[in-house]
């Protein structure tokens, strides 16, 4: 009897886990990996890899105390340092990236570097910093958001996927350089900016605009989708804005 209960509960225990399907199970956006590399970047990467990291961060969209702990002690321990060009590059990457964690535990650093650096770019990129906390606040909710996760999908792509659906402008744009610069395969990438290209190109004409959707086409290209050529070919014939009509046209015959 023992056992036929036993074996009941057994039965119950997966129907119930079947009944949840794949799609169903919430998925999260692990990105330890992003920053277990990034810390060891700047701990122990040459000059140039921490310059480049420091950039890449900025625009990460992460938060992990962490990592930000590490930019915070790096600030701190380095930026009255007069080390040449290079040095005072990686300090002022380094502010814009301790601003990018949208985190206001950090301002008393920036804050602290504008009163007592004598280095009149540093100052100033740890003014802008200070300036754009709630701006990178924001930002990170966006890009962190796992309603577009799936226990499939790389991390980076549902970040880029993010960017893309969000109603930021700047975001797009980010989105759309990044699909440029690395060879992706998730057609849901290509969907959501084909359906945004068409949607806003006939009403682009502010400058940042017309930059996005240019990017966006160039995006569109490296799909290597032939479905994608037709809507590439409507914007390189109807949009109102050269500009855009020149880039769609040469994203277009990169497909070609």
């Amino acid at each position: 009897m023992k056992n036929f209960v036993a074996l009941l509960m057994v039965n119950g225990l997966l129907a119930a886990f079947l009944f949840f399907t794949p799609t169903e199970i919430k998925a999260s956006m692990d990105r330890s990996k992003e920053v277990r590399q990034y810390i060891e970047i700047l701990n122990s990467g040459t000059l140039s890899r921490q310059i480049n990291a420091a950039k890449e961060i900025t625009n990460s969209g992460l938060s992990d105390p962490e990592l930000f702990d590490l930019i915070n002690t790096q600030l701190l321990d380095n930026y009255l340092e007069s080390s040449g060009t290079d040095h005072g590059d990686y300090m002022a990457w380094l502010c814009k990236a301790l601003a990018s964690s949208g985190l206001d535990k950090y301002k008393p650093t920036l804050e602290k570097i504008v009163e007592t650096t004598k280095d009149s770019k540093l100052e100033r990129y740890a003014m802008q910093s200070l300036e754009k906390f709630e701006e990178y606040a924001e930002i990170n909710k966006i890009i962190s958001d796992e309603g577009n996760a799936s226990p499939d999908r790389d991390p980076e792509v549902t970040k880029i996927i993010n960017m893309l659906k969000s109603d930021m402008m700047k975001l797009k744009r980010d989105a759309a350089k990044m699909v440029t610069r690395k060879d992706y395969s998730d057609p849901v990438i290509f969907e959501i900016i084909n359906d945004d290209l068409l949607a806003g190109y006939t009403s682009a004409n502010d400058d940042l605009t017309v930059d996005a959707m240019s990017w966006l086409c160039k995006a569109l290209a490296t799909s290597g989708n032939p479905q994608h050529k037709v809507t590439l070919s409507e914007i390189a014939e109807n949009a109102g804005n050269s500009k855009l009509a020149k880039y769609a046209n040469k994203a277009l015959k990169s497909m070609n």
